[in-house]
């Protein structure tokens, strides 16, 4: 809980892609507690004037929200996320949003193997991810429908 966190005041603080410190108050770690948090800095104001990088950053931020769960860490997640924002906007940062998104697969015990074919073997005119197994597929491979 965050007092005063919608207040006009503070309602910019509170914005996915900012970099906050925060600190949790609670008497013991069951109760509820509170936190307040310092703005370190604003990654969406850096990327107002080009929308990919910021739908990038939102685009991101979203899946956390949804896909992780509370009070769980994942440090080296985190420290992935800090990469990828420091790339955003630069030369290549789309791939490394690509490689983001297959790192927290991982992280979420849903790695893929995309470095050969999952029945033949080969590295060559992958094209397709089994949704089984989570490994490439070849397009000789595949089945053709006429």
């Amino acid at each position: 809980m965050v007092r005063g966190g919608s207040s006009t005041r503070n309602r910019g603080l509170y914005q996915p892609g900012n970099h906050l410190r925060a600190h949790w108050r609670g008497r013991l770690a069951e109760h509820l507690g509170n936190f307040t948090c310092e703005l370190l800095h604003s990654h969406a104001a850096d990327h107002m004037h080009d929308p990919l990088p910021l739908m990038a950053l939102s685009s991101a931020t979203a899946i956390l929200d949804s896909a992780l769960p509370e009070r769980a860490p994942f440090p080296g997640l985190f420290e992935k996320l800090e990469a990828l924002i420091g790339s955003l906007g630069h030369p290549g940062w789309h791939v490394g949003y690509i490689r983001w998104e297959m790192d927290l697969l991982t992280e979420l015990g849903f790695g893929l193997d995309l470095t050969e074919c999952a029945a033949t073997g080969s590295a060559q005119d992958l094209v397709y991810v089994s949704p089984r197994t989570g490994r490439a597929v070849s397009a000789e491979r595949w089945p053709t429908i006429s």
